[in-house]
């Protein structure tokens, strides 16, 4: 009985310390990249002055877009959902954020921005940190700098098929 005991209270505490490990460096914040389906207005652009159009979630993947260049690096204002399109129909990456997120956070953030990944806050968001590019999306608890850079890293660059037809990721 007092061995059960003694092997039952060392499993508990193995598994604390995994979980405080796992917790610590990042891995388990961010959920699997998931793939979503090709919104079939994606061929429309939105043109200035026009009624924005509706979304399925405050971080689109594919949908009506603006046309424009948007250089990567760091946005202190949130893009509108046309604009978040727009970057990721020309290969671009998008991490946005939830503005409460601290200095720190934001110093790691600014780390993965740059080339073809836009940084910026959005209020919007049901996690604190969202990641997009065409058609995939991955969501994190809280910022992860590694988790991040291998999903731009994985994910940025040209577009394949032309202007409307970004590559499968």
């Amino acid at each position: 009985m007092r061995r059960a005991a003694v092997v039952l209270i060392v499993t508990l505490l193995v598994g604390a310390v995994a979980f405080v490990v796992v917790t610590r460096d990042g891995r388990g914040s961010c959920s699997s990249v998931v793939h979503e389906r090709l919104d079939p207005r994606s061929l429309q652009h939105v043109l200035p002055g026009t009624p924005p159009p509706s979304y399925p979630s405050a971080a689109p993947t594919s949908g009506p877009h603006q046309v424009g260049f948007v250089e990567g690096g760091i946005r202190r204002e949130p893009l509108g959902p046309a604009l978040q399109v727009g970057v990721l129909e020309s290969g671009g990456v998008l991490i946005q954020h939830r503005p409460e997120v601290t200095r720190e956070d934001l110093l790691a953030l600014e780390a993965v921005a740059g080339g073809r990944v836009v940084v910026a806050p959005n209020p919007a968001l049901d996690s604190a940190v969202v990641a997009t590019a065409w058609q995939v999306r991955m969501r994190c608890s809280r910022v992860d700098a590694g988790a991040l850079v291998r999903f731009a890293r994985s994910r940025q660059g040209p577009v394949a098929g032309g202007d409307h037809a970004p590559g499968a990721p």
